[in-house]
């Protein structure tokens, strides 16, 4: 998650200890940090397991070592839960201690800990899965009415049942099971499980029941406890037990081979008349329909919007559904055993390091077509995990999370509740749409080589009339007429499509600008071209993110799906080069400096702050001079910058993708080499775009003040313009100025702190530099003038 940032000069305040007396029934935590440079993308959590209660939250306030103090009811379970918003932890240099009553009991010493890991204390056995209760087959009660963990291994691989739908219940109980234990996702559904259970008792209404594929030897974390929490201290009664191996075929040359078979069974082959086995996907339209329900997110949460869930941030109209498949054919559909780690290729399988948890290709499609049916470019994809969630049918599950499929005569369910089951309709004008639900949109085989017995039933739809009210709130109204959705040449489901052009089935494709066919490098340069000489047509076919202008925000999109488009490890979720398209973090702010000026070598320098992504393109325009050549002044951005000499827009995007460092503090970023002043000032006059390394525009912002004077008045000699230079900067406890006084004239020094107050004024100065000490100035950024009798010359400076 991407927090939104402070007025800049905030990232500069030092860190204060938080000093805590704790009473006598309480634990002393004390966190000792030492954070990677880029500390505030740090934040942390105390929470009780059992209640959820926060007892404490907090994020690192500046690189510097720094101590915090809370104090922790005794008899707690609690989590300590580190987060880092970029995903690689604090790695390679950060540090953090947790003491537990003056006791070390935990240290981190900079590995890649991703987005977050948890460390649990004081909680009792079953409080945490890294602590769980270990059981056996047999009977068993939880110890209260919270959740309780357990831990599993069988010794037998095969099939096993969770239940408690023989438990006198008062609650709805639910069933968790995981492979893994550091770095899962808590959530109260599916997310991050190799298996879940929520009901499935036909007896009992409040019992709920896992019939799952476990592999000997492995440990197994079991979570238990009710849908709610608790349940007025209610214990939960579940029986473990095993059903037994998986017979069938083990030979993989057969029709009916079963991949989890453990015990041979009798085998059919080719030319057989009974090889005629094969699974059968099918959407459950009734479901579909009957759970369309309009809802509100607010996301600040980047991995939706990686994942193609969520168009945007900010407030998102969303219309959420159920999504239930079932395998009615006569075959298994196997997908297999997801990878053993993230780093493991894979043509099947995507890892999400957002959530921790792995996506599986072409399963769950879902599309949005309006009244002319024309796909409008919303849609999403889902398979984070595929798994026998019920078999109602009467067949015998065996499918999780961590090796998947769909058993003949089972089924999988995502419920409207679960993160990502929605389209966002943010946006969308008013009027009639037809939402389409595929599985197995792209016809794969299982793992076998098996195909489905037919494709024509993989699909659900419904239909529905978006409406606005007088807040312009979207209203919903499902339509009982849904004709079957036809393409533009009238085929039912058919892939035609209009092409940008509005031709159906014709040949245009968006951003390309040659008309070779194809989205490539070539395009993309064409694209820069007209950006920078502003000559762009903003037709359907070019306007890549729609707001009616052609610039390097287009060019930088269809860069991505140039280089993208037949990469699913890049893609995830999303579809690829589907257009319109573009995101706007209002989030990841970006400023440029105007940061000094140097008459005698004729050169102006722009500084960066951009402390929340690299970034990969640029486009501006300054004012004030005549450029003659642009310096790169980051070695790790790799592109050339072009300028217009006509407008002085300037303008670079890293068609290798290596991005712009990030920068707390200003960064060096151009050199501006000029060959005249053309003005008093020199302005950093107009900001376009500039585009994050994820391809989101990003609010860019000038710094103020955003120009810095030329030293020559309107009456002035351009040959008597004199210059300034800061060193050290930034500055931890004093800083020298540098400037041209030829003449020994009294100059005046003034010091202004972020506010415009005054807080350091050398008068009378005949020497060409002064010394000022920080003494007990704060941290953060200043602005330096010194009045000669040729006019002002203007600096910035930074005490960290």
């Amino acid at each position: 998650m991407i927090k939104r940032l402070l007025p800049f000069f905030a990232f500069l305040l030092f860190g204060i200890g938080l000093n805590a007396q704790c009473g006598p029934f309480e634990t002393a935590v004390r966190l000792e940090i030492n954070p990677d440079y880029y500390y505030y993308e740090v934040s942390w959590k105390l929470i009780d397991l059992n209640s959820g209660f926060v007892f404490a939250e907090g994020t690192p306030a500046s690189t510097d070592p720094q101590t915090f103090n809370y104090c922790i009811s005794q008899g707690s379970c609690v989590v300590f839960q580190i987060s880092d918003s970029y995903g690689d932890g604090m790695a390679p240099d950060g540090h953090y201690q947790l003491y537990l009553d003056d006791e070390l009991y935990y240290e981190y010493n900079g590995y890649d800990y991703g987005f977050g890991e948890n460390v649990t204390f004081g909680c009792p056995p079953g409080g945490f899965c890294s602590n769980p209760i270990a059981i056996d087959l047999g009977n068993h009660t939880t110890i209260n009415d919270f959740e309780i963990w357990y831990s599993f291994t069988p010794q037998d691989t095969g099939t096993y049942r969770i239940s408690t739908c023989d438990a006198n219940l008062n609650c709805p109980t639910k069933i968790w099971v995981y492979d893994m234990c550091q770095g899962i996702t808590l959530s109260d559904d599916n997310l991050g499980t190799t298996f879940y259970a929520d009901g499935g008792c036909d007896s009992n209404p409040n019992g709920a029941e896992a019939e799952l594929y476990l592999a000997a030897g492995t440990e197994y974390y079991i979570r238990m406890g009710y849908a709610n929490g608790s349940c007025s201290g209610a214990q939960i009664n579940f029986s473990l037990e095993y059903i037994g191996p998986v017979i069938g075929c083990t030979d993989p040359e057969a029709c009916n081979f079963q991949p989890l078979a453990t015990v041979s069974g009798d085998c059919i082959y080719p030319g057989d008349p009974d090889c005629t086995d094969l699974p059968d996907l099918i959407v459950l339209e009734d479901v579909l329909r009957n759970s369309l329900e309009p809802d509100v997110l607010i996301n600040d949460d980047e991995c939706y919007v990686e994942e193609g869930c969520i168009k945007g941030f900010g407030n998102r109209y969303i219309l959420r559904f159920t999504t239930h498949i079932k395998n009615i054919g006569s075959a298994d559909y196997f997908i297999g055993q997801t990878p053993a780690n993230p780093s493991t290729p894979s043509d099947q399988f995507i890892w999400d390091p957002c959530h921790n948890h792995w996506h599986y290709r072409g399963y769950a499609e879902y599309v949005l077509f309006d009244s002319n049916g024309t796909l409008i470019p919303i849609g999403s994809k889902n398979g984070f995990c595929v798994l026998d969630l019920e078999c109602s049918d009467g067949g015998d599950g065996k499918f999780t999370c961590s090796n998947m499929g769909i058993t003949a005569q089972c089924g999988d369910i995502y419920d409207a509740a679960l993160p990502c089951q929605w389209v966002d309709l943010t946006d969308i004008p008013a009027g009639f749409y037809t939402l389409v639900v595929r599985v197995n949109w792209d016809k794969s085989p299982d793992i076998t080589g098996r195909y489905e017995a037919t494709y024509e039933n993989n699909w659900a739809q419904a239909c529905f009339e978006l409406i606005y009210d007088s807040n312009g709130n979207p209203i919903i109204n499902e339509a009982d007429d849904c004709p079957i959705y036809t393409d533009c040449f009238g085929e039912a489901f058919g892939p035609a499509q209009p092409d940008c052009n509005g031709d159906c089935g014709g040949a245009l494709l968006h951003g390309d600008w040659n008309l070779d066919t194809l989205q490539t490098a070539d395009d993309v340069a064409l694209y820069l071209n007209a950006t920078l000489n502003d000559n762009g047509d903003a037709t359907p076919c070019h306007d890549l993110d729609d707001d009616g202008n052609i610039d390097i925000y287009d060019a930088a999109l269809l860069q991505e799906c140039a280089l993208h488009a037949d990469d699913p490890q890049y893609w995830g979720t999303r579809f690829a080069c589907q257009f319109p398209a573009g995101v706007y973090n209002p989030d990841n702010i970006v400023y440029l400096i105007p940061e000094s000026l140097d008459t005698a070598a004729k050169t102006f320098d722009i500084q960066i702050i951009n402390p929340y992504s690299k970034l990969f393109g640029f486009e501006f325009a300054v004012s004030g001079l005549e450029i003659a050549s642009i310096e790169n002044l980051d070695p790790g951005f790799v592109a050339n910058w072009e300028f217009n000499p006509q407008t002085n827009k300037l303008m670079a995007l890293s068609v290798s993708e290596e991005g712009l460092q990030k920068n707390i503090l200003p960064g060096n970023f151009i050199r501006i080499h000029y060959s005249s002043l053309t003005a008093p000032e020199i302005c950093i006059s107009e900001i376009f775009n500039v585009v994050s390394e994820n391809y989101h525009l990003t609010n860019a912002q000038v710094l103020d003040p955003s120009c810095i004077s030329t030293g020559i008045t309107s009456t002035g000699n351009p040959a008597e313009a004199q210059r300034m230079f800061v060193s050290p900067n930034p500055a931890n406890t004093e800083f020298n100025v540098f400037f041209s006084n030829p003449k020994n004239e009294a100059v005046t020094v003034i010091l202004t702190d972020a506010s415009g107050q005054t807080v350091r004024t050398f008068q009378g100065i005949r020497q060409e530099s002064v010394r000022i000490e920080r003494d007990l100035l704060p941290a953060g950024m200043y602005f330096l003038t010194i009045q000669t009798s040729h006019g002002i010359m203007q600096g910035k400076v930074v005490f960290k």
